[in-house]
């Protein structure tokens, strides 16, 4: 998969409001590995709910594998 088309189908198949795919990468033994950004600006803490221009690093929150079929 490479182009437009094909970061769009991502997108949809990963089917999380507010974040799309911007680039992939096909590693043999391990799976695809997706680069993701939100659309917004900004940020929103999950703990307090304040809004801010920071991004949460990962360190911040665990990221887990994303199931699939």
């Amino acid at each position: 998969m490479t182009g437009k088309r094909d970061i769009k189908i991502l997108t949809e198949i990963l089917d999380l409001s507010g974040v799309k795919v911007i680039s992939h990468r096909l590693h043999v033994g391990i799976g695809m590995i997706l680069k993701i950004e939100q659309e917004k600006s900004f940020s929103t803490c999950p703990k307090c709910g304040i809004n801010s221009k920071r991004n949460w690093e990962p360190d911040d929150f665990p990221i887990s594998p994303v199931p699939s079929f």
